[in-house]
């Protein structure tokens, strides 16, 4: 009776702990899974498959070079990167949303929200006034002062917030 309880426990503690992360490098053969945030859900889609509700994939990208520069006495080196398959992506993803939540003082903010992270899952920079799909070719891009070891990866999430999908690439190596 007493391993009935244990076993049970531990399926209960597992499934509690194992809902809230998400990692798109992990190997899975779900193509996602859903996690509360602000009360409402989000599907996170994490294979190079296309999405059902939209016929959008995953985004790809890879580093696009950087460049060093000084502002304030402080140097900065500003790694850009390049969505490999911007032209997979709707335009419709990047049209002014005013019936959404604004991006600070901006009510016209775009559909999809772009936001880069680091290997620890970390917040690095963010874009949420895109107007079409080719700045996902050129606009990416994040910076670290120059005395600062940079991030070993990078990831980004394309947010649709309309349709409360996240679309997140793999892990890129920054050199």
């Amino acid at each position: 009776m007493s391993h009935i309880f244990i076993f049970s426990f531990l399926i209960v503690f597992l499934c509690a702990i194992g809902g809230n992360k998400v990692d798109a490098n992990e190997p899975s053969n779900s193509i996602s899974r859903e996690y509360a945030v602000n009360k409402s859900k989000i599907d996170i889609r994490r294979r190079n498959k296309a999405s059902p509700k939209m016929g959008v994939p995953l985004p790809k990208i890879k580093l696009n070079g950087f460049r060093e520069y000084e502002t304030g006495g402080n140097r900065f080196k500003s790694y850009k990167l390049l969505v490999t398959n911007f032209n997979d992506f709707n335009n419709e993803l990047f049209t002014p949303a005013p019936s959404l939540p604004p991006c600070g003082l901006n009510k016209n903010s775009s559909r999809a929200w772009v936001k880069i992270y680091d290997n620890y899952n970390r917040y690095l920079y963010g874009f949420c006034g895109l107007e079409s799909n080719l700045e996902l070719k050129d606009t990416m891009s994040f910076m670290y002062r120059s005395d600062r070891k940079p991030p070993k990866k990078v990831y980004i999430e394309i947010n649709d917030r309309l349709e409360n999908i996240i679309y997140r690439s793999k892990s890129i190596r920054v050199k």
